[in-house]
């Protein structure tokens, strides 16, 4: 058995199969993010040599909304939340 993430394009197809790469976890760390969306920038990560995927946890149990957010070269930009997160990001390879 084989675990990991498959993202498929609109049509179907892989986009990104992380069970043909190595992975390690580049950032992981609770943030608050209030009135201004927030820039992290992630060690470690060169776009040119990996994805990178980021994971939120709301650290408050009834929020179960959390925030997209995007992946810019080697920062994450989380818009702004009510509550704190723990933001994990992990690269593939």
């Amino acid at each position: 058995m084989s675990h990991g993430i498959i993202v498929r394009t609109a049509g179907g197809g892989v986009s990104l199969d992380t069970g043909l790469f190595s992975m390690r976890t580049i950032y992981s760390q609770v943030v608050t993010v209030t009135g201004q969306p927030l820039t992290l920038t992630l060690p470690d990560f060169d776009a040119a040599n990996g994805a990178a995927w980021c994971h939120f946890e709301a650290s408050v149990p009834e929020f179960t909304i959390l925030p997209a957010y995007t992946v810019t070269g080697n920062t994450i930009t989380i818009p702004p939340a009510a509550y704190p997160l723990r933001v994990h990001a992990v690269m593939f390879r």
